[in-house]
């Protein structure tokens, strides 16, 4: 039985170079499955918060602009204590903010809906060049492109989190105040 090389190259930790690629493309993936349940369940956290579109479009600026500040400042955590570090913090987040996020709808308190938003953004941002980093660092050690790949699993995410989305809509699933 011969094995594949590449299955026999170790990283830097001393896992598995081809485990690390299952872990950055599971990684994309969430992203993008936590991305398009956001925008899949936003025509239902409108109607439960019951905001203008005003209001909406200040959900989504806070949303912008916690990215926009993750994104400028994920470089400089990245190179302080790696992307790897960076993403087993950011990744938890991600999902604690988009809760924290739900909860204030379900309540039905617009501030306590925005807050926790610009924090998701934040963590997006922060997770969406820290995956890429990693990934990038990955395609060096496996000696090969696989970055497509990856945009690929971001994509698969937002198919899976708007089919997600939908299907809980159609269901009657409350994502926000019953």
């Amino acid at each position: 039985m011969s094995v594949d090389f590449q299955e026999q190259k170790m990283d830097a930790a001393g896992g598995s170079v081809l485990a690390w690629r299952t872990a950055v493309a599971a990684i994309f993936a969430l992203s993008g499955l936590t991305f398009a349940s956001y925008l899949g369940r936003l025509p239902q956290v409108r109607d439960d918060l019951g905001a203008t579109t005003l209001q909406v479009s200040l959900l989504t600026f806070g949303l912008a602009v916690g990215s926009v500040v993750g994104l400028v400042g994920s470089g400089a955590l990245a190179a302080r204590f790696g992307s790897r570090r960076v993403l087993a913090v950011t990744l938890p987040a991600l999902g604690v903010t988009m809760i924290a996020a739900a909860a204030g709808a379900q309540v039905g308190n617009y501030a306590l809906t925005l807050i926790p938003l610009v924090f998701v953004g934040l963590s997006h941002g922060i997770t969406d060049v820290c995956m890429n980093l990693s990934g990038a660092e990955n395609e060096r050690a496996l000696g090969r492109t696989v970055m497509p790949a990856f945009h690929a699993a971001f994509s698969m995410g937002t198919v899976a989190g708007a089919l997600t989305a939908a299907a809980a809509q159609a269901a009657h699933v409350p994502c926000c105040r019953t």
